[in-house]
């Protein structure tokens, strides 16, 4: 989680010329619920390996796309991670 939350924090200094593409890129985790905090992480549809990114992204220095890339994969590994343990521990309770 922490590597995603550090990706994520680099990929906003990547994307600080490009406003409308860090909009289109990134969200507020708890902006429904009215945080007052400029917190940012990767969209979550984007984390999906099947989403495209949009055009945009590919004319962005290289190192900006592969922060964005690395994002991707944490972004979906973590969550996964997450579901693999509380599976195990599901597991693991039943044995």
């Amino acid at each position: 989680m922490l590597a995603h939350v550090a990706l994520c924090f680099l990929l906003r200094r990547g994307l600080a010329g490009n406003r409308e593409l860090e909009s289109t890129l990134m969200a507020v985790p708890n902006g429904r619920f009215g945080s007052g905090f400029d917190f940012r992480l990767l969209r979550l549809r984007y984390s999906l390996p099947w989403a495209k990114v949009p055009m945009e992204v590919h004319s962005l220095k290289p190192w900006v796309r592969t922060i964005l890339t690395m994002a991707r994969v944490t972004g979906i590994i973590f969550p996964a991670g997450i579901l693999a343990l509380a599976l195990g521990a599901v597991l693991s309770a039943r044995a």
